[in-house]
């Protein structure tokens, strides 16, 4: 049996596209989905296969050449579009947005206002949320957490339990892993790596190939750039510059 139906007379447009609502014709208890039930909104079965226990439910849509497939679900008043993927036990939702060539899979959650566009994937237990922005090649998995305005782009990559929070900006082939955070309005890029327990934080800004890990720290308006390592119980703070190794 079909898991569901297009409903011909209940129909909306979204960028010159016709989408249909669609009706379960048997029940998805994964998500609690009962036969009859209304779901959200998509172009064509292209975007929803009929096989499986995937599912759009509230006022979603999903379009164009978008795919939501294994177990995963979209709802809320998420969208989903261009050839993005979402797959396995992802979920979208709140006002969230995936597109382009953009993936989601594993148990990763998009949600809130967070956008996932260009060719960026969302993988294992990671969480991108609120206003957060992950584009171009970048990568966020294992239990990571993007949120409130960070934005990681380029080919940064975001795993382990780290958190990129608050205005940051995390890019290039930069990488924060481990239990490592940056938050407040710092700024990490080219190939930098953040790891271990370390923090940066405030109005702090990262660059060159800069290691900075064990419980270290870098805030306030400082930079460490160049090839320095910062490491230990090493505090960086203030309008310091530091361009080389750096331990406590």
């Amino acid at each position: 049996m079909d898991k569901y139906v297009l409903l011909s007379d209940d129909t909306i447009l979204a960028e010159g596209s016709v989408l249909y609502r669609i009706q379960a014709n048997r029940d998805i208890p994964k998500h609690k989905v009962k036969a009859g039930d209304l779901g959200g909104y998509i172009e064509s079965t292209r975007n929803l296969p009929q096989n499986g226990n995937s599912w759009v439910g509230g006022i979603a849509r999903v379009y164009g050449n978008a795919r939501i497939s294994g177990n995963a679900i979209v709802f809320d008043s998420a969208k989903v579009f261009g050839n993005a993927k979402v797959s396995d036990h992802a979920r979208i939702y709140g006002g969230a947005k995936v597109y382009d060539s953009a993936k989601v899979f594993g148990n990763a959650k998009v949600s809130g206002r967070a956008w996932v566009y260009g060719d960026a994937q969302i993988c294992d237990n990671a969480w991108v949320r609120d206003d957060a922005q992950v584009h171009d090649f970048a990568q966020v998995c294992g239990k990571a957490w993007v949120e409130e305005k960070a934005e990681v782009y380029g080919n940064a990559k975001i795993y382990d339990n780290a958190v990129a929070s608050d205005e940051v900006l995390i890019g290039d082939n930069a990488q924060v892993f481990d239990n490592a955070k940056v938050y407040g309005q710092a700024w990490v890029d080219e190939n930098a790596e953040i790891y271990g327990s370390a923090r940066v934080y405030e109005k702090a800004g990262v660059s060159g190939r800069v290691k900075i890990y064990g419980q270290a720290w870098v805030f306030g308006n400082s930079r460490v750039c160049s090839d320095a390592k910062v490491y230990g119980h090493a505090r960086i703070f203030g309008d310091t510059s530091v361009d080389s190794d750096v331990s406590v």
